[in-house]
């Protein structure tokens, strides 16, 4: 629920934006499965949040993200950080 809870918000912050990013998430299929819980397009650069609802919790950027878009801003999003993310 925390999740759906940020990105939601995230959406609704940027849908009034003159120009906003574009939104999507990304997930690999064989021979493992990864994801990145929300990305954004905005002027050639992307974006990606990895978001966990424990401050504590094991998050990581997977390194096949990592590799595939070495040049992509990542970030961990958990409760104690969550502000940026709606506010920026």
């Amino acid at each position: 629920m925390w999740e759906n809870y940020l990105i939601i918000e995230r959406l609704k912050k940027i849908q009034n934006q003159p120009f906003p990013p574009r939104p999507f998430f990304w997930r690999t299929m064989a021979p493992q499965s990864h994801e990145i819980d929300y990305l954004e397009e905005a002027q050639g650069q992307l974006c990606a949040w990895e978001i966990k609802s424990r401050p504590n919790g094991k998050a990581r950027i997977p390194q096949s993200f990592l590799k595939a878009y070495p040049n992509a801003v990542t970030k961990i999003l958990t409760p104690d950080n969550f502000d940026q993310f709606l506010l920026d």
